[in-house]
């Protein structure tokens, strides 16, 4: 989401496709839902983490400890 705030602004598509995320869906998630899911997903082991994201949508990334685009 910082990728999409100055300075570096860059286009939502762009954003999008790189981090393999519908456009639609990373425009709801506001820092309070990031926030939220952090929060949430900090308590979990591997196949927890990895069920939630699936179940709200979410890819995470090999060896994360959490979905991409939330790390940033």
């Amino acid at each position: 989401m910082a990728r999409l705030l100055p300075p570096e602004s860059e286009a939502l598509g762009d954003v999008a496709r790189e981090v393999a995320i519908a456009a639609s869906k990373l425009e709801r998630w506001t820092a309070a839902a990031r926030f939220d899911a952090v929060l949430t997903m900090a308590v979990m082991d591997e196949a927890a983490k990895s069920a939630w994201c699936r179940a709200n949508g979410l890819f995470p990334l090999p060896d994360s400890p959490m979905p991409g685009w939330l790390a940033r």
